[in-house]
């Protein structure tokens, strides 16, 4: 009868055990789109206050934009483009590009937000 009884209550432990992993692990996924999320909107404040001077960062035009510059939907897309070859131009701009002086976090959030607009490319 107590052999029956743990192995009751070992059962029931493995059971909660692995359900509390399963919540804690949609818990985390969940955190994580929140934190990008999160990451692309300061990333796009950014892109509002240094890039808006020369690329389109957005849906809407804010101003006068060069023609012989690429849009942040035009940089999205770029084959094999990744937040590491965003984050490494960003570093070292090549002219006419000026070195904005970013911190890496700044860096980070602002390749996040380009690659966000990665989605909407059709707009």
């Amino acid at each position: 009868m107590r052999s029956n009884r743990n192995q009751c209550l070992i059962f029931t432990y493995v059971i909660l055990t692995s359900l509390g992993s399963v919540i804690w692990s949609a818990h985390g996924i969940a955190e994580t789109d929140q934190s990008t999320t999160g990451r692309a909107v300061l990333g796009g404040e950014i892109a509002k206050a240094w890039c808006t001077q020369c690329h389109l960062v957005g849906a809407e035009i804010t101003g006068t934009v060069q023609s012989d510059v690429p849009t942040f939907h035009q940089i999205a897309n770029r084959a094999g483009q990744s937040p590491d070859r965003i984050k490494n131009f960003l570093i070292d701009p090549h002219p006419p590009m000026p070195n904005l002086h970013l911190s890496r976090q700044q860096m980070s959030d602002l390749a996040t937000y380009i690659l966000s607009l990665k989605q909407q490319q059709g707009n």
